[in-house]
């Protein structure tokens, strides 16, 4: 099992999550909700919960809960949707704004550490590996 691509895939994510968790407490946060951070910086002007939870993976009671924790804490706030009364706009505090790049220092350093020892032409392919797969599974979920 051990040899497995799948499992090793999942098993360097879990680690990862792990370590980042470990790095984000200092800011008081978990990986997870850095992941929901970092999209909503990425798109500049606000999500709903329900594009967040598509562009994440992820299903949206897990958004909602982990958003909650957020806005618990000063790192998010809502708004109404002008399109759409029924849902909110997640929009980041200066709080979150001022903390990204240090956020990002943190999640970078903990990939450094992943990939220590790996040649870059090896880091390369395996990014293009990643990518196809990627693709390959997003065809299959159109279908």
């Amino acid at each position: 099992m051990n040899g497995n691509l799948g499992y090793l895939i999942h098993k360097v994510s879990v680690m990862s999550k792990s370590r980042l968790t470990q790095r984000l407490k200092a800011y008081g946060l978990t990986a997870q909700q850095w992941s929901v951070i970092k999209d909503i910086s990425a798109t500049g002007a606000g999500a709903t919960p329900a594009m967040i939870a598509k562009r994440l993976h992820a299903d949206r009671p897990t958004i909602t809960g982990i958003l909650n924790r957020l806005a618990d804490k000063g790192f998010v706030y809502t708004r109404d949707n002008p399109k759409d009364r029924r849902s909110q706009f997640i929009l980041l505090t200066d709080q979150s704004m001022e903390l990204i790049a240090k956020l990002e220092d943190v999640s970078n350093k903990v990939m450094k550490e992943a990939l220590r020892g790996v040649p870059d032409s090896e880091i390369r392919t395996t990014i293009g590996v990643l990518r196809q797969m990627m693709d390959n599974l997003g065809k299959e979920e159109l279908e």
